[in-house]
């Protein structure tokens, strides 16, 4: 838990989500998602926040995606039609 309190945590919650959009234009999803997820999960669910963090999650959830594709293609590896549906 973060040492801030609930006051600090809103008062620095447009400071969270400029470093946090910065991160995610560096495609740095685990770093926004770290500094995004303390204030919300404190109560700080500002839109903007919000949006930010969802933007976070999508694009965490779309690289791993394409690494699970990318680890099927390698030589040596038999997949089934199954697996690449992820059932």
């Amino acid at each position: 838990m973060s040492p801030f309190s609930f006051a600090e945590r809103l008062e620095r919650a447009p400071e969270l989500v400029a470093e946090a959009t910065r991160r995610l234009d560096r495609q740095d999803f685990d770093g926004a998602i770290s500094l995004l997820e303390p204030a919300f999960r404190a109560g700080i669910d500002s839109l903007e926040l919000a949006r930010a963090l969802m933007q976070a999650y999508e694009g965490a959830g779309e690289t791993a995606k394409q690494e699970a594709l990318m680890a099927y293609g390698r030589p040596g590896h038999q997949f089934s039609w199954l697996e690449m549906r992820g059932k």
